[in-house]
Formats: C-alpha cells, structure tokens, sequence
C-alpha cells in the first residue's frame, strides 16, 4: 500500500478481489471500531 494525501492504494491479486469485496463493510466496520475502542493491531 502507497499513502497519498490520507488516501490508500490497495493492490490485490484477481482472485482475492471478489472476496475482499464480499467482506470490506466488515473490514471498514472492524477498523471503526478498533479506532473508537483504541485498541492496537496485534502482530
């Protein structure tokens, strides 16, 4: 991923596209929630 004036470019092979489509609300929703939560990413 690039950052770019607050924006991300997100590259992603084909096939892991459709699923990452099928799934981003909840990704959004996650992050929201971790932000307002502040929790950290865990490695």
């Amino acid at each position: 991923m690039a950052s770019s004036n607050n924006t991300y470019d997100l590259k992603l092979p084909s096939d892991k596209m459709e699923l990452f489509a099928a799934n981003k609300y909840q990704i959004l929703n996650e992050s929201v929630q971790m932000l307002i939560n502040g929790d950290t990413v865990k490695k």
